[in-house]
């Protein structure tokens, strides 16, 4: 409506203000031709251009564009001059005529959406989409009838089964998205977060009350839980950071819970690097590997074939899938790694996000691993009895269920652990995983004298008494030989850096206590995959980061300084982290709207109280039109006088301005100094606060030059009526014309914002009713916001690219990308010589497309245990990258001299399977 009062441009036969007439009987005719052309289309082709709201508001603006343009054309050109085109196009010609008449109109919408259809087809033959948003038309399911049970042909019998069947359905609908942390989601957090800091941590410790109450861990009672008795081979899984977005969430636990998983190798690095530890001691003369099996029931790679997902094996047997039965983590002649499901599955916290709750986790973690792997039939979901010699040990043994121990991260603790006690600690079943697991921490005994200990740092990162007697306990006890392994939720090494600051005091001295048994530290928190190596051999142990079980993505281009260690992988790479630190100029806006109307909100406070300028905004004015001085220094001078104003004559534009300085200058990093706290935060408040005052004074310099261009009302009595409305037979063309001129006058913003303005002014800022000053403000809002709050979210984007590629704001940075790519988890092997195996499994691109699987629903209906099915999960991805191999560790155990071998010394073997497969090739 702001071109409408504006001359048109010389030399080009377009007047805005006809196009404006024609816009509403364009729309009206529009809308019944649109639809009977969809109809006709969905009957032939079986396409739709008005399949959802998106595609029909979409479609319907650009006809009627396009429209609307042809009948601007056609009243800006003069009888017998087309401006050399074709007398079809030009005024008086028989399509233009068309668009006059009633009858006509509707001939030239279809004729217009039929070319816009032709152009449309030939844009999508070279760009990916083309001009119209067609849709393929999705053909409903019959509607199951009231009294059809929901389960009926996928084997469900019970209503327990119904409603899991129902809740299940509701969850592939719906998907929920990533959590948006700038939004209301982080205030909540920050809610919680002060309450457990300030008013329970420190008085009423979960952790020592529990203790307390129950009358456990007293020293002389403490012990680790044996765990695989007997077996000499041991699979288990690693996995931290769940529960976020369906897509990466059950993509991650898809890939945990295949009885088989079939993974890629693409590092010639890592290949490199897995043969020089493991190669030469399985390798026969011929170069191939031999089986390492523990049992007689040795499983035959040939048993199992690829369906439709060439990243997983499936048996066609009828006998369960166990650990001890068949033997894997070897090159096949493919160049893949064949790793099965680990019998263990260990958690390192932060099991959802954002917050802890029974509807938080039942929707983001627990359906999603229920549907990647069912509990065996006859679980009890709801039981929250005493674990011991519970009824689920023995069906977990009998249907050969994988086992789970978690423990809780910092965002289980912001509800006081009640959610975590309530879903972990109080029930048998996560999923197809039992969880044997009473207390938040623990101590797990392995074969071969490996020992996991898991650690409840809570929010102080520190251990209470009671847990630190707990575990001073154990290790008093561990063998000289002894292998450690311990798990806490944040990586230590990494945040003490990044964060300056030291861990607790009792953890330490922990880690301390256990010396060179101390062979291997776990960590989620951090959404990556990195590992840190000792400088030295005898340097201490190896540090993990794997928190990829579906949260969003943190950098890994931001490496703090570990002492006595350097990192030797990370997932992704660097480059790539610091190219998705890029987008966030461009893709903060539409990632974040939240954040977008919490911003603008707070921008309208630091101006709106200062408008209308008069005086002002008119001096500057008449200096520009008479060529005094140019645009840039007008609004530059109009910019420092509005500041001015802001500081003697308001009041709450000035607290907000201030307050946009102080929140900048919070949200900047306060751990490299308050020097560097000002260079940031300061130029970066006044970059948000010059955009707010700009804008609004290049509205008023605006508002200004509409009245000296010529300012021209549109009242009732204004013509220009459009020939297709005075052409209607009566009453209808009475009717329109009078209803399209009080239309255009209620809808013509610019020409309101003009008379508030003017009348305002008359007036006197000072002396004009509240009513009058708020009327103007809330006209201009519009305006206001489209154009400031995209300026304002890109200077807020750009900070934060900035600032991550300078290594600050690890946090911030990436969660407002909301990237649910690069996942990762572990897979570890113990051997019978002891050693210790460990995989970094990777998953590029997650799918975003999710497909029922065929063999799930056939083997739904047989008598076998979820856990002993070839396909255990009920959704397969139809998109998305296969599992690699990111990284690899060998381990050998305490006492045994670790074997370095050069490439020279796997010899034939090495230059064999270093040639692409087919499958899974070396890149």
């Amino acid at each position: 409506m702001t071109l409408y009062h504006f001359s048109d441009p010389g030399g080009v036969p377009l007047h805005t203000r006809d196009a404006i007439h024609f816009t509403f009987p364009a729309i009206m005719f529009s809308v019944p031709i649109l639809w009977i052309l969809d109809q006709i289309v969905r009957l032939i082709f079986s396409r739709t251009v008005l399949g959802s709201t998106r595609a029909w508001v979409g479609n319907l603006m650009l006809l009627v564009s396009c429209l609307c343009t042809q009948y601007s054309y056609c009243e800006s050109t003069l009888p017998g001059h087309h401006n050399g085109l074709p007398a079809v196009l030009g005024r008086g010609s028989n399509y233009c005529r068309l668009l006059d008449e009633p009858l006509g109109l509707p001939v030239a919408v279809a004729l217009t959406m039929a070319v816009l259809g032709l152009w449309s087809f030939l844009f999508a033959r070279v760009f990916r989409h083309g001009i119209l948003l067609i849709e393929v038309v999705r053909r409903q399911p019959k509607v199951r009838p009231h009294n059809q049970d929901p389960s009926e042909g996928i084997g469900l019998d019970k209503p327990a089964d119904s409603l899991k069947e129902e809740a299940m359905r509701r969850l592939f609908e719906q998907r929920p998205s990533m959590s948006a942390w700038y939004s209301t989601n982080l205030a909540h957090t920050v809610g919680l977060m002060f309450v457990q800091f300030k008013i329970f941590l420190g008085r009423f410790d979960v952790r020592t009350m529990r203790a307390a109450l129950a009358g456990v861990h007293r020293p002389e009672e403490a012990g680790p839980t044996k765990l695989f008795e007997g077996q000499e081979d041991v699979w288990f899984d690693f996995v931290a950071d769940t529960g976020d977005g369906f897509n990466s969430t059950y993509h991650v636990a898809r890939s945990l819970a295949q009885p088989a998983l079939k993974v890629q190798v693409p590092s010639k690095r890592i290949l490199r690097g897995f043969k020089q530890r493991v190669g030469s001691m399985f390798a026969t003369s011929s170069g191939r590997f031999k089986a390492r099996s523990s049992s007689s029931a040795a499983f035959d790679l040939n048993d199992l074939k690829q369906d439709s997902e060439p990243h997983l094996f499936r048996r066609q047997n009828s006998g369960p899938l166990g650990v001890g039965e068949t033997e894997y983590g070897e090159l096949g002649p493919d160049g893949c790694l064949r790793l099965p499901r680990g019998s263990l599955m260990l958690h390192g916290g932060d099991l959802a996000y954002p917050h802890p709750s029974l509807e938080v986790y039942e929707q983001r973690l627990i359906l999603p691993y229920e549907a990647a792997l069912a509990p065996p039939a006859g679980a009890n979901l709801t039981e929250v009895s005493s674990k011991r010699n519970a009824p689920s040990a023995t069906l977990a043994k009998e249907s050969g269920a994988p086992l789970c121990w978690m423990i809780p991260g910092n965002h289980d603790w912001f509800d006081g652990l009640e959610t975590f006690l309530h879903t972990i600690c109080g029930r048998h079943w996560f999923g197809g995983w039992h969880l044997p697991q009473t207390n938040t921490y623990w101590a797990l005994e392995l074969p071969h004298n490996w020992f996991v200990l898991g650690f409840d740092l809570g929010l102080n990162d520190d251990m209470d008494d009671l847990q630190y007697s707990y575990f001073t306990s154990i290790i008093k006890d561990l063998p000289a030989n002894a292998n450690v392994i311990t798990i806490t939720h944040g990586p230590r090494w990494f945040t003490d850096s990044y964060y300056r600051r030291e861990s607790g005091r009792m953890y330490r001295h922990l880690l301390t206590s256990l010396g060179s048994k101390l062979r291997l530290l776990m960590a989620g928190d951090i959404h990556h995959y990195s590992r840190h190596a000792p400088k030295s051999p005898d340097g201490g142990p190896d540090l993990i980061i794997s928190g990829g079980g579906g949260a969003f993505l943190h950098p890994t281009h931001i490496d703090p300084e570990v002492p006595g260690y350097k990192r030797v992988s990370a997932y992704p790479s660097p480059a790539i982290s610091r190219a998705l630190a890029l987008r966030n100029p461009l893709q903060f806006r539409r990632r974040n709207w939240a954040f977008e109307i919490l911003l603008g909100t707070f921008m309208v406070l630091m101006v709106a109280p200062a408008l209308p300028l008069c005086g002002d905004a008119e001096d500057l004015f008449v200096v520009w039109k008479g060529g005094e001085a140019g645009f840039l220094r007008v609004l530059t001078q109009l910019v420092c006088r509005t500041y001015v104003r802001i500081l003697e004559t308001t009041t709450v534009a000035l607290l907000a301005q201030a307050g946009m300085m102080l929140f900048m200058l919070i949200f900047v990093e306060g751990q490299w100094g308050e020097a560097r706290r000002l260079l940031w935060g300061v130029p970066l408040a006044t970059a948000m606060s010059v955009c707010t005052v700009g804008v609004v004074c290049g509205m008023e310099l605006a508002i200004l030059a509409l009245g000296a261009e010529g300012y021209e009302g549109n009242g009732p009595g204004h013509r220009g009526i459009p020939a297709v409305i005075t052409n209607m037979p009566h009453p209808w063309s009475d009717f329109f014309e009078w209803f399209l001129p009080i239309l255009l006058y209620v809808v013509d913003l610019p020409m309101r914002i003009y008379d508030v303005r003017l009348m305002v002014c008359s007036q006197g800022v000072a002396s004009a009713p509240r009513s009058l000053l708020l009327l103007y403000d809330i006209l201009t809002l519009p305006y206001f916001w489209i154009l400031a709050t995209p300026v304002a979210t890109f200077i807020f984007g750009t900070y934060l690219a900035m600032a991550s590629v300078c290594g600050r704001h690890v946090d911030e940075a990436f969660s407002s990308l909301r990237i649910e790519n690069y996942k990762n988890f572990l897979k570890m092997h113990l051997e019978e010589n002891g050693g210790l195996h460990i995989y970094s499994i990777g998953i590029g691109w997650v799918s975003r497309h999710w497909a029922e699987d065929d063999l799930w629903r056939r083997e739904n209906n047989s008598s076998r245990h979820p856990a002993q099915r070839s396909a255990p999960s009920r959704w397969r991805p139809k998109s998305g990258d296969e599992p690699h191999l990111v990284d690899y560790l060998y381990l050998a155990p305490n006492g045994v001299q670790r074997p370095t071998r050069t490439d020279g010394e796997v010899g034939s073997q090495a230059q064999e399977l270093n040639r692409p497969k087919e499958g899974c090739s070396v890149q």
